[in-house]
């Protein structure tokens, strides 16, 4: 029996198609979303938190996507002459994109755990609000760790 054996860089080029995809996706329920609030807004209900929130959650989605995409770009387009360099690009840490793509997915998940805590609070449901808020805590802390660790180490050292 044969397996499909997928490389690493395969594996990074096949996330970065399915994460233009998804977004692809992401972009039309956004939109749809922007409809939504607006019919609400009209009705008289207040929308500013949940449209500020997606405007959020949308800029820092944008925000990943587009480092991904110049990470793909630069790996596979830049020293075309040198073998198997996309290998190395995706190995070797760039401080600048790292950080950014790493701060945004911590402040992604951050924005998304605080509406789902501000639903279940909006619900009264104070033991989940409990738990929301610790896991809330818990991103804040891991994610700024994370972003921190990343930024102190050096340009050019090995991811792996």
């Amino acid at each position: 029996m044969a397996y499909l054996s997928v490389t690493n860089i395969q594996a990074e080029l096949i996330g970065t198609f399915i994460e233009i995809l998804i977004y692809g996706i992401y972009l039309v329920v956004f939109c749809k979303c922007l409809q939504v609030l607006q019919v609400k807004y009209t009705e008289g209900r207040p929308t500013s938190f949940m449209a500020c929130t997606a405007l959020a959650i949308f800029v820092l989605v944008s925000i990943n996507a587009i480092m991904d995409i110049l990470l793909a770009i630069n790996a596979f387009t830049t020293h075309a002459d040198v073998p198997q360099y996309a290998i190395t690009y995706y190995t070797i840490i760039r401080r600048d994109l790292d950080i950014i793509k790493s701060t945004a997915y911590v402040a992604m998940t951050i924005v998304s755990d605080g509406l789902i805590a501000r639903v279940v609070v909006w619900g009264r449901n104070v033991i989940f609000a409990g738990f929301l808020a610790l896991l809330i805590a818990a991103d804040i802390s891991l994610g700024a760790h994370a972003v921190y660790l990343l930024a102190a180490t050096r340009p050019g050292d090995d991811a792996l």
